[in-house]
């Protein structure tokens, strides 16, 4: 395996390519999007066991989850292999991840959501390519709180010069000053490099004017 395509849920996943009987290509995938298309592994950052017995609630800190029953079953029946925080019987692909190697290897334990883990073990897994579909932070959505643990993330992979490629994201890699922060126009300058929000002219008079 060289390059691993790691997919979001969020608008975009669907432009990720397909490919079939590629040894040094896989895509990943996050528990019940397998029922969406086929992944070459799906990762699972919950506890099975908890989610089996609650997927049907609705609760104000939990949303449900209608098709995480079948998820399991298609899982078995494609035989993915399921990494996750322990092997599960009922799921006989199924692998804890290896955390404890992975905080040891990286010395630092920050991980905020499931593609942060999805992240971390592309890097340990020493792929070359990592591309980045579906996954959106921004301000005012659920996941705004993802985005500094997943920019971390890519940040360590930038570091051992892995090629990563995130596809129109609408957050990720881009700034957000959270309202506290304008352009000398007044406007807001999201996505805009901090000071850079204005072409200057400078001029040697203006440089040398007392």
């Amino acid at each position: 395996m060289e390059e691993v395509i790691i997919l979001g849920r969020g608008s975009g996943w669907e432009d990720a390519p397909f490919y079939y009987d590629d040894e040094k290509i896989q895509t990943w995938g996050l528990n019940s999007h397998i029922m969406g298309r086929p992944f070459d592994v799906i990762f699972e950052p919950h506890d099975v066991e908890w989610w089996l017995a609650n997927c049907m609630e609705h609760r104000p800190w939990h949303k449900p989850d209608y098709q995480y029953r079948r998820h399991i079953d298609r899982v078995n029946e494609m035989e993915v292999p399921y990494i996750t925080l322990k092997h599960y019987p009922e799921i006989p692909l199924s692998e804890a991840y290896p955390i404890e190697e992975i905080v040891e290897e990286f010395g630092v334990d920050y991980f905020t959501g499931g593609i942060d883990y999805m992240l971390a073990y592309a890097i340990w897994k020493k792929v070359k390519k990592i591309d980045i579909y579906g996954v959106h932070t921004v301000y005012d959505d659920e996941y705004a709180y993802q985005k500094c643990s997943l920019e971390f993330w890519i940040g360590v992979a930038i570091g051992r010069g892995i090629k990563i490629t995130v596809h129109d994201s609408h957050s990720l890699l881009k700034s957000r000053y959270q309202g506290k922060i304008h352009d000398n126009q007044g406007n807001n300058p999201d996505g805009l490099r901090y000071g850079y929000f204005v072409k200057p002219i400078i001029t040697t008079t203006n440089l040398n004017k007392e």
